[in-house]
Formats: C-alpha cells, sequence, structure tokens
C-alpha cells in the first residue's frame, strides 16, 4: 500500500501481476465508491460485469468496486499497476 493507514479518503495500492496470474476466475466486490485502475508497466485485462477491457501501460479504467470485477495478466511481462480505491480503509 502506498498510502499511510490513516488515509481517510484515498487509498492507493501498487501490484506487480506476473504473466499468468490473475484474480482468479470468480469476479469479486469491495466496499468503495470509485476504485481506478492505471497500468504502469505491461498489460493487464479488466473484467467488470460482462464487459473486458485490455489496459496497456498507460491506460486507465474507472469502475465501480461493489459490481463483480477480476484482472488477468495473459501478457508475457510483469504488469505493474496503481490501484486507488475511495473513500480510504476499504480492504482490497
Amino acid at each position: 500500500m502506498l498510502t499511510p493507514r490513516d488515509a481517510r479518503k484515498l487509498q492507493i495500492h501498487q501490484t506487480i501481476v506476473v504473466p499468468g496470474r490473475s484474480s482468479g476466475p470468480e469476479l469479486y466486490t469491495h466496499q468503495g465508491d470509485e476504485e481506478c485502475i492505471i497500468v504502469l508497466e505491461g498489460t493487464l485485462t479488466i473484467r467488470t460485469g460482462s464487459r473486458e477491457y485490455v489496459l496497456d501501460a498507460g491506460d486507465a479504467l474507472l469502475v465501480d468496486p461493489q459490481i463483480g470485477h477480476g484482472f488477468a495478466n495473459h501478457g508475457s511481462r510483469d504488469a505493474i499497476v496503481l490501484w486507488v480505491i475511495t473513500p480510504a480503509g476499504q480492504d482490497m
């Protein structure tokens, strides 16, 4: 986690998703109002509801964290990703 634990309105996680890794076959939800997924390096596929998005470095996607979503790295290199969630204090 990049934000201090006492942050009240914003939470930022940086994650490295290695090739072949995913959040699993089931879509997940969590508390929060908004979630912005920003790909810094590599490629990440995001599923939300029945839609699928392929994000490359520099791409961002805003999702509702209370709607089922998931991710996978189908690429050949690590994906470095920022997950920005509001409000803070919610587990991801």
